[in-house]
């Protein structure tokens, strides 16, 4: 314990001067010296001052770093993975019955193979009638061009998918049609030769009486002149003048019918020349018609052709069979009623989402597009890399859930009790531009389907522009009043 005389000799109240270059008391010194003395003596901690230093030249960091910073601006489209060929529907062209089911849920196929069979039954006979039509329009055809030709013969061979039957019978139809024709041809020339013969007769008589009647004139003349002379009886005059007259009666009406069997040979001759004429009009025109038939047949045997093709669903695609509906021979199906769906097999793997109406002025062809995939966590995984390659030029309408009122549900036109509005969405496509990545070793698998979450890069922004963004808001929006 200190002696009173040593305490004494320094009093505590008094004040004390730091001389300069005086020596700073140790550590254990001051832990000898009074309170007030030991705080004097005691230099400041340094750990305060480093720490506001620290905070001052971080926030002076974080200031340059803002200020140089940039930050991504991103328009998120929430979508799926699809094929490049998207799910092909199987559908029914008409209403048809089955007849067989080829195929079963998870069955790879190929682009034509078979799926279902509907019954043929109708669909083959109307091709079969319109094939059958189609070959007699053509062995029409050949054999009225044949009989206007004066053939005999006609090339039914050309007809490839006529039978010999059918062949023959064309054969016999052109031999009956020119015998119809030459028989009405022959009949026409014996009346004539008949008219020829029966004016034979009266042109002999011509001539006889040409002949006759000078003599006959002569007769009468001398006859009349011995009358006169009275060297003959009146009875002998007039006898002979009666003569004259009937010899020129006679020759008058063997004139007549020298006419009227000219008429009539001129008539069988104009029957003639119109028969021939009305064959070939007529054989014209049934040509014309068979020509007509053949062409009408022909569309109608493709026709009968594609409905019986389409009476087998084939695949268009190559892929995996899946989605097969229960169907049982002799079900009853019905048009665009869906059997089947076809899934794409390595086609290319693309990225369809759904932009918001608010986002789709930023977003243009071009941008790239970070992806994350439901299926694989992107903070384990990765991420995956795009470009949009297309936007749709106008919006499909989504409509929102309607609020329910009073118990019962309304829809958006119900104006006056729901609050609803329509969501315009823009469709937009990406397509990938890496290869994919590995989850465990292998190759990850993407299938068409899968949820996926793409982020646009629509540019860059510096990080103190976002960070003041809502003081200029709010700056902007104050002092007003509505």
């Amino acid at each position: 314990m200190p002696s009173p005389a040593r305490t004494a000799h320094v009093p505590a109240a008094e004040p004390r001067l730091r001389v300069a270059g005086a020596v700073t008391p140790s550590r254990d010194e001051r832990a000898f010296l009074p309170a007030a003395l030991a705080v004097l003596e005691t230099p400041p901690n340094p750990l305060g001052r480093r720490l506001l230093l620290a905070i001052v030249l971080t926030a002076f960091a974080a200031l340059a770093w803002a200020s140089i910073g940039e930050v991504d601006i991103v328009a998120v489209a929430s979508g799926k993975m699809v094929s490049h060929t998207r799910t092909v529907v199987i559908q029914p062209f008409e209403t048809g019955s089955i007849e067989a089911v080829l195929v079963r849920d998870g069955q790879a196929v190929a682009a034509g193979d078979a799926l279902v069979e509907l019954d043929k039954t109708a669909a083959r006979a109307e091709r079969d009638r319109a094939a059958n039509d189609g070959i007699a329009a053509q062995l029409d055809e050949l054999r009225f061009t044949a009989f206007l030709d004066g053939a005999t013969t006609a090339p039914f061979e050309t007809v490839a998918t006529a039978s010999e039957q059918e062949r023959a019978r064309a054969q016999a139809q052109l031999s009956a049609q020119n015998a119809a024709v030459a028989g009405q041809l022959a009949a026409i020339a014996a009346e004539r030769e008949q008219r020829v013969a029966d004016r034979l007769s009266p042109q002999l008589t011509e001539v006889k009486l040409r002949q006759t009647l000078p003599l006959v004139d002569q007769r009468a003349e001398i006859k009349r002149a011995s009358a006169a002379m009275g060297n003959s009886s009146i009875p002998a005059k007039l006898e002979s003048q009666q003569l004259a007259i009937e010899t020129r009666a006679e020759l008058d009406i063997t004139l007549s019918k020298i006419l009227a069997l000219d008429a009539a040979i001129r008539g069988l001759d104009q029957k003639r020349t119109t028969t021939i004429a009305d064959a070939r009009l007529n054989a014209m025109n049934e040509r014309a018609k068979a020509v007509d038939r053949a062409r009408a047949a022909s569309e109608a045997l493709v026709k009968a052709t594609r409905r019986l093709d389409l009476l087998t669903l084939r695949a268009p695609i190559a892929g995996t069979v899946q989605q097969v509906h229960p169907t049982n021979v002799g079900n009853v199906v019905t048009p665009a009623q869906q059997l089947l769906s076809i899934v794409p097999s390595s086609n290319g793997i693309e990225v369809e989402a759904v932009l918001e109406n608010r986002d789709v002025g930023f977003v243009v062809v071009g941008q790239p597009v970070e992806l994350k995939i439901d299926a694989y966590p992107f903070t384990r995984y990765g991420l995956m890399r795009g470009t949009v390659t297309a936007v749709d030029r106008d919006a499909e309408a989504s409509p929102v859930d309607a609020k329910v009122v009073n118990g019962s549900q309304r829809t958006a036109d119900a104006t006056d009790y729901v609050e609803a509005s329509e969501r315009l969405r823009y469709t937009v496509r990406i397509a990938l531009t890496t290869d994919g990545f590995e989850v465990d070793g292998r190759p990850a698998v993407l299938l068409p389907g899968m949820a996926v979450k793409a982020e646009v890069i629509t540019g860059r922004r510096k990080i103190i522009d976002y960070l003041l963004s809502p003081l200029r808001e709010v700056a902007h929006d104050a002092m007003r009043e509505r």
